[in-house]
């Protein structure tokens, strides 16, 4: 077959399938220089508009991750790893390899950094002296064989065509294509050559949704998906902020698609995947900025973290221990989880990871006996905000929180911005609790003169009213070949 980048793009133009041959030509031509941006462009916004079948998503995934190094591992080994589609006050990471690795399970993991509300692990973690992101790569099979986990960000040949076409997504509207944020995603945890990948989809959901969701629709998707590779996905999700929630979806339903989405190009390729769908209209845990995070994940490695950040990491864990058949059911599984955080195990190997990765052991004794003002860097000035009237907090708007710790100078507004890691926000209370007028909801950790209207602007998160409304984190999961399931149903089921 003679290939041509034109034929191609005038296919896809006119709503047909592409062939496995045209998409592997087309990421070797992006790859290779022999393809116009015009007509990448082009390509791109074609794929959003006329839709890519899982078939061909999956086709794309495959061919960006072989555009670069799969990396190889002993066959006896079985890999893991996790993703986050990202939120505020996320640190599920840390404690999650903590855990896992004490079952015999390699960790692998490609993090990111921060940019906008979210904040990124690779970031967290720099704010433990010494700490260095990334393992030579002649070290990282040393480092899995003896420690199990190491913690980098995207290094060397990995998915080289996904920078090209982020790069290109970013100035033609096309970042936000569900498929393609599927296809970068995929591609690159993928190249990590793991066998199993729990992924944690961010929801935003107002309160009568949480109680709602009606999961008869969600046999409707999985018979979209199932009933033909030819259907087509023209989801195109949220890149604009929104008032309350921070994940990049606007509803349940745009959140189980995208979960449904990764979940198949995983199975497509060989790999057990399996999504989460986790509230993200109030900040994970308590702490939200750099320093901050980390004390908590420390906190929670040992035991003593919020309940909200323990239940999701025991949740990923558990599905990772049953997948690798290291437990029997689900119920068992998180609480193996739990138990290496109760023992002082996970702690451990924390320290382990850390040590590997540069900190001194001067750090890591001072970190075991939770020492944290003698390692971490602390803000010069806290203030607190106040509840002005009594009642219980309704909601606390993640994204206003999220936003705020980047104006404090805890996040990034552009790639290239510095960022501090002592400030940030530190909640006393969340969704659900029950405050009187005066009581002190929250810490403001920053350097420099607050501003009135940030201020204002976090005082304003906290929504107070006459009704109780709980906090449910954890909401349903996504299988392959499977409906979607309230996690309760899940957990009792598996």
């Amino acid at each position: 077959m003679i290939l041509s980048i034109p034929e191609i793009l005038s296919k896809k133009r006119n709503g047909e399938e592409l062939l496995e041959e045209e998409l592997e030509y087309f990421i070797d031509c992006v790859c290779n220089d022999k393809i116009d941006k015009s007509q990448i462009g082009a390509m791109l916004m074609a794929f959003c508009l006329r839709g890519l079948t899982t078939k061909e998503t999956v086709t794309l995934t495959k061919s960006m991750r072989n555009s670069g190094t799969v990396q190889q591992w002993d066959p006896s080994w079985k890999m893991v790893d996790k993703h986050s589609t990202g939120g505020v006050g996320d640190k599920v990471t840390f404690p999650l390899v903590a855990a896992v690795p004490l079952f015999g399970l390699k960790m692998p993991m490609i993090s990111g950094r921060g940019l906008g509300h979210t904040g990124g692990t690779a970031d967290k973690l720099e704010s433990i002296p010494g700490f260095q992101i990334g393992v030579p790569e002649d070290r990282m099979r040393k480092t899995l064989d003896e420690i199990g986990c190491y913690i980098t960000v995207t290094f060397g040949n990995i998915a080289p065509a996904d920078r090209t076409l982020y790069a290109i997504r970013d100035i033609t509207s096309t970042v936000c294509y569900a498929p393609l944020i599927c296809a970068s995603i995929m591609s690159k945890k993928l190249a990590e050559g793991i066998d199993s990948l729990v992924l944690d989809v961010k929801v935003c959901v107002s309160d009568s949704e949480v109680g709602a969701v009606d999961f008869t629709n969600s046999l409707l998707y999985l018979n979209i998906a199932l009933s033909s590779s030819r259907t087509t996905c023209n989801l195109i999700t949220k890149c604009t902020d929104q008032i309350g929630g921070a994940s990049t979806t606007e509803s349940y339903e745009e959140a189980e698609w995208l979960a449904r989405k990764m979940v198949e190009i995983g199975e497509g390729m060989g790999v057990d995947a399996t999504a989460v769908l986790t509230e993200m209209d109030t900040p994970l845990g308590y702490a939200i900025g750099n320093s901050l995070e980390m004390i908590e994940s420390l906190e929670c490695i040992r035991g003593n973290g919020p309940d909200d950040l323990e239940k999701i990491v025991a949740v990923q864990g558990g599905i990772l221990l049953c997948g690798a058949g290291i437990a029997s059911s689900q119920q068992e599984g998180e609480e193996m989880i739990v138990k290496t955080f109760k023992d002082g195990t996970a702690l451990e190997k924390f320290l382990q990871i850390l040590g590997n990765q540069g900190v001194e052991k001067q750090i890591l004794e001072l970190l075991r006996k939770g020492e944290y003002d003698k390692v971490f860097a602390k803000a010069n000035h806290v203030e607190n905000v106040s509840a002005k009237l009594s009642g219980y907090i309704e909601a606390v708007d993640a994204m206003a929180i999220g936003k705020s710790v980047v104006l404090l100078g805890g996040g990034r507004q552009l790639p290239e911005d510095p960022i501090d890691p002592a400030v940030g926000i530190k909640l006393l209370m969340t969704k659900g609790d029950k405050v009187q007028k005066g009581d002190i909801l929250a810490e403001i950790h920053h350097n420099g003169k607050l501003s009135e209207t940030l201020r204002k602007r976090i005082e304003d998160a906290f929504l107070i009213g006459d009704q109780e409304k709980p906090l449910k984190r954890v909401i349903s999961v996504v299988r392959h070949n499977v409906a979607t399931e309230e996690y309760d149903v899940y957990r009792n089921l598996r």
